[in-house]
Formats: structure tokens, C-alpha cells, sequence
């Protein structure tokens, strides 16, 4: 939780993460490839459960590639009024429960 920060930092490469909730970072308004972090192999390949809840100026979310995220299971999006763009979602072929509201 960081109320002032502008970019996300990068955490793809952090393989033994699980879970991921990110919350009221107000002035972030992307996630994009940066979050994901550069470099081979599979980016949070352990990744299971993911939340972006209350924040109010994200309006994209982008750069998700295939071999990414394996195995997340949870999605929850919450409070983000501004979000219009998310990536294909088709990608994540683990997810077994997404959950947008707000």
C-alpha cells in the first residue's frame, strides 16, 4: 500500500510468490509489461491469487502474456471505477474464480 506512488514495482521475477494484493494506490493508473519485469522464463510462475482492490485511478491493465501467471487460480478486481482495459483473460487458463465488482 503505497497512496503516493505513480508505477507499480517490478515483481514478476519473485517465482516463489503465491499471492499478490495490490491496494489503495490511488495514483497508479496502468499495470502494464513493467509489473511483469523483463528476462526468460515463466514470470510469477507460483502466482495463485491476485487482488487490485481500491484503486481509483487505474485505467489499464496490459502486456499479460501467455506464459504468464500459470497458475493463478483468483482474480478479484475491486473498486477500481476507472478500469476500462484489461488484458485477454483467456490467457490464464488456471483461473477458476474471477470476481469484478465496483
Amino acid at each position: 500500500r503505497c497512496e503516493q506512488c505513480r508505477t507499480l514495482p517490478v515483481l514478476g521475477q519473485l517465482q516463489y510468490l503465491k499471492a499478490l494484493h495490490i491496494e489503495e494506490m490511488h495514483m497508479v493508473t496502468y499495470i502494464d509489461d513493467h509489473l511483469m519485469g523483463s528476462g526468460r522464463g515463466a514470470i510469477f510462475q507460483s502466482l495463485e491469487s491476485l487482488k487490485f482492490q481500491y484503486m481509483t485511478s487505474l485505467v489499464k491493465w496490459e502486456g499479460l502474456q501467455a506464459n504468464q501467471m500459470t497458475r493463478l487460480r483468483d482474480l478479484l478486481i475491486t473498486d477500481c471505477p476507472n478500469l476500462s482495459s484489461l488484458p485477454r483473460l483467456s490467457l490464464l487458463t488456471s483461473l477458476e474464480h474471477l470476481e469484478m465488482t465496483n
